[in-house]
């Protein structure tokens, strides 16, 4: 945890700076997300990883407020009776105007191997539509595609730009979020983890 605050200096020393309360959860998303273990307790990680539960709580209450490509809002939650895959994305690095990540087509293969198996997926797309209808290249997904129309999901969720994965298991309880792109081997690792929760 040194190293979070050896990286952002402080006018005064006796000052604790604020401005990277977001490393403080990360490390909490890899602590709680990916079994990643700290040697010795923090009150910055306990903060960040209270601050964890409660966004799980309101994804396992509320889920995702989202448009369709064409534009009609629609709420995106956890599918009563399946494990239920949900994947914030983007497929266009803004800085380039070119594809980053490609993570649909893992999320496809898993949507087309998994629709039978009692698996849920679903993709929610944080690019604009025409930038990212344009970035498709004529390719064509069979996964549900959504847009984050205001961005807002990316907002209170995720990092906007940064893949985010969210797995609920039969209950409807988030049981797994991996940051960044997943292949369709680790997706179904994440799938069969929340079949075991």
């Amino acid at each position: 945890m040194s190293a979070i605050r050896d990286c952002h200096p402080v006018l005064n020393p006796d000052q604790v700076a604020t401005s990277f309360s977001e490393d403080y959860i990360r490390v909490a998303e890899l602590i709680r997300y990916a079994d990643v273990r700290t040697v010795a307790a923090n009150p910055a990680i306990d903060a960040a990883e209270a601050l964890l539960a409660l966004r799980e709580q309101v994804l396992e209450h509320n889920g995702f407020a989202v448009a369709t490509l064409d534009g009609k809002p629609r709420a995106i939650s956890a599918v009563p009776g399946k494990v239920t895959v949900i994947s914030l994305i983007t497929n266009v690095c803004e800085r380039w105007k070119a594809q980053c990540g490609r993570p649909l087509p893992a999320l496809d293969e898993l949507y087309r191997e998994s629709g039978t198996k009692g698996v849920a997926v679903f993709a929610i797309v944080e690019d604009n539509r025409e930038l990212f209808v344009e970035s498709l290249e004529r390719e064509t997904f069979s996964v549900p595609l959504f847009i984050d129309p205001d961005d807002m999901s990316a907002r209170i969720f995720a990092v906007p730009g940064r893949h985010e994965t969210f797995v609920f298991n039969d209950r409807g309880e988030l049981v797994s979020c991996a940051i960044g792109s997943r292949t369709k081997g680790q997706l179904n690792e994440m799938v069969e983890k929340a079949r075991l929760k």
